[in-house]
């Protein structure tokens, strides 16, 4: 009969050992969650950083002026340098576009670009909208870039 009482008391949570086993639990419990928490703020995997890596070293490589793609939810600029500008050009010129999509306007183009107002010099999906929805027109040539610089140099004013 004494040898049952102290093999329960041997359980019990006070034992040294059970107190290490609880500790290394709640140890990797707690370093789990942290990680999940991380990753989540962060916002990407492991397997993003890669797709990325490879994606930005193919377009390096291969020069196209097809449609931009899209990895892990990110816009990727396709064209820097050739008229006409539409989705996916990324060049100053869209800067403009941009602006007086906002001076004259008021467009909301997101939140992104240096000030914060979404003149970021990528022609995406929020400037694609805003140029269909007020300039009836997603495609845009030299001349009419030039008009748009010539009608923010006024607005200043």
């Amino acid at each position: 009969m004494n040898t049952k009482k102290t093999l329960l008391k041997g359980n019990t949570i006070k034992d040294p050992k059970y107190t290490w086993v609880y500790l290394g639990v709640t140890a990797l419990a707690l370093g789990g969650i942290g990680y999940w928490y991380y990753r989540k703020k962060r916002g990407q995997d492991d397997t993003d950083l890669l797709s990325k890596e490879l994606g930005q070293m193919t377009s390096t490589l291969t020069k196209r002026t097809t449609a931009p793609t899209t990895v892990g939810g990110r816009f990727r600029c396709t064209n820097r340098k050739n008229y006409p500008l539409a989705y996916g050009t990324c060049m100053k010129d869209v800067e403009m576009l941009q602006q007086y999509l906002l001076k004259v306007h008021q467009a909301d183009l997101g939140r992104s670009g240096p000030h914060k107002n979404g003149v970021d010099g990528m022609f995406g999906n929020k400037t694609n909208k805003a140029a269909k929805k007020y300039l009836g027109k997603t495609s845009f040539s030299r001349n009419d870039i030039e008009s748009m610089k010539m009608a923010n140099k006024i607005i200043k004013r």
